[in-house]
Formats: structure tokens, C-alpha cells, sequence
């Protein structure tokens, strides 16, 4: 039980540090608006999919990315070290 609430707290953590504060969802917002505006001037085929290939894993390693960042400006890996493991 105490495994599940300390992984549950992890996630509620990335989701508040990805989608929650302000300069990240800018950023998401920003992202999305220029695929949106982007993909309907493309007239082929091979460049929709070129565009959408290269930003969408983008976007995605970017989210990531910012829950990296706010794990080390708070030094979330040494606290981590300090939470209880158990066998089960």
C-alpha cells in the first residue's frame, strides 16, 4: 500500500509540474497553435508527415523534459532516496 501512494505521489507531482504551471502550459499552448496553424498549409502527403512525426515526440520529450528540470532545481532524486522500500 505504501508503494502505490508514494508512485501515486510521483505522478500527481509530473502531472502538476507538466500541465499545472504557468510557463508549461504556455509552452504546450504555443506548440499546439503552430501545428495547428502549419498543418493545414502542408498540400503533401510526405511533408504532413515529416511535420507531425518531428514535432509530436517533440512536445511529448519536452513535457518530460520541464519534470526533469523542476526534479533538480529541487533536488527531488536525493529525497527520493530517502522514501521506504519494501518486498512486495
Amino acid at each position: 500500500m505504501l508503494k502505490t501512494n508514494n508512485m501515486l505521489g510521483i505522478v500527481i507531482k509530473d502531472y502538476y509540474e507538466t500541465f499545472c504551471l504557468k510557463k508549461n502550459i504556455i509552452g504546450m499552448i504555443f506548440s499546439l497553435s503552430v501545428i495547428l496553424l502549419v498543418v493545414p498549409l502542408i498540400d503533401n502527403l510526405y511533408a504532413f508527415v515529416l511535420i507531425v512525426g518531428i514535432t509530436l515526440p517533440m512536445m511529448g520529450a519536452s513535457t518530460l523534459q520541464s519534470s526533469m528540470e523542476q526534479d533538480e532545481i529541487s533536488k527531488f532524486d536525493q529525497i527520493l532516496l530517502t522514501f521506504p522500500i519494501t518486498r512486495q
